[in-house]
C-alpha cells in the first residue's frame, strides 16, 4: 500500500514535493560515490599522482 495515492500523485505541488525527494536522494547517491572512486583511483596511483587528488591518474591525459 503506497504512502502517496494515485489521485494524490496528481497535484503540482505534491509532484514538486516527490522531485525534491529525488533530488536529495540523488545528491546523497553522488556524496557516497564520489569518494569510493576517489579511494579507488588513489588506490592505483603512482607516488606522484598520489597527492593531486583525481579520479583519473596524471599518466593518462598529461602529454609530457
Amino acid at each position: 500500500m503506497p504512502v502517496i495515492s494515485r489521485v494524490g500523485r496528481q497535484s503540482l505541488k505534491l509532484r514538486l514535493i516527490i522531485m525534491a525527494i529525488y533530488a536529495m536522494l540523488i545528491a546523497g547517491a553522488v556524496s557516497m560515490v564520489y569518494p569510493l572512486l576517489l579511494m579507488l583511483s588513489i588506490s592505483i596511483a603512482s607516488e606522484p599522482d598520489y597527492h593531486r587528488f583525481t579520479l583519473v591518474p596524471g599518466y593518462l591525459y598529461d602529454d609530457d
